[in-house]
């Protein structure tokens, strides 16, 4: 029975039209999938791009008056300072007391060389920018530059036209703010016998000098 099913539809099979399978062309799917993902990329990049110039350091007031503080760094730790005691084969066998919780030490001794100061400023205030640049910048060259108040790209197009090209600059961020009890701008930071000297300028347009 199979024999003669199989002779009576062997000639429908042999002379039946045929139709193409259309298959997709691996390099023109690859090629789409690649353009897909590079617009992509070139989105993200971007937006990551307009995002990062518009990064803004942490902003402080101008100071409305001159003034000098000195900050004591003294630190006292809050916990135990503990390092391990082991036996000859390396095996921790319990904790030793190093520093107690509560002990007060100032790190300024145990700095033989000082830092040079650090210039605290608003680089968009075109009075901080032009006091800076004249009076505090050839006093101070070898200084750290930190811009507070600024985005990313204000700095970039001001940096072109100022001093601030010749120099690696910071911007201020809340820890910093924190740790050096920072108030206003122009604020220059140096170290005097064992405390932190703060300097804070007033600046106007007809300012000239450093009291």
């Amino acid at each position: 029975m199979l024999k003669k099913f199989l002779l009576f539809i062997f000639p429908f099979i042999l002379f039946a039209k045929t139709y193409p399978i259309v298959e997709p062309d691996p390099i023109e799917e690859i090629t789409k999938i690649a353009k897909e993902k590079e617009k992509k990329l070139e989105k993200y990049i971007k937006e990551t791009a307009e995002k990062v110039w518009k990064y803004e350091a942490l902003y402080l007031p101008p100071a409305p008056k001159n003034a000098t503080r000195y900050i004591d760094p003294t630190y006292c730790l809050e916990r135990d300072i503990k390092i391990p005691i082991t036996d000859r084969n390396n095996h921790i066998k319990g904790w030793k007391v190093l520093y107690p919780k509560g002990y007060c030490f100032n790190p300024l001794d145990y700095i033989s060389v000082a830092p040079p100061p650090m210039v605290i400023f608003n680089a968009c205030r075109n009075a901080e920018l032009k006091y800076v640049q004249n009076i505090v910048y050839p006093k101070y060259p070898e200084a750290i530059y930190i811009v507070s108040g600024c985005t990313l790209k204000e700095v970039n197009d001001i940096a072109k036209h100022s001093f601030l090209k010749n120099l690696h600059w910071f911007f201020l961020n809340k820890r910093l703010k924190d740790r050096l009890k920072l108030r206003y701008t122009v604020s220059i930071v140096s170290i005097f016998n064992r405390t932190i000297k703060v300097e804070e300028i007033k600046v106007s347009p007809q300012k000239t000098n450093i009291d």
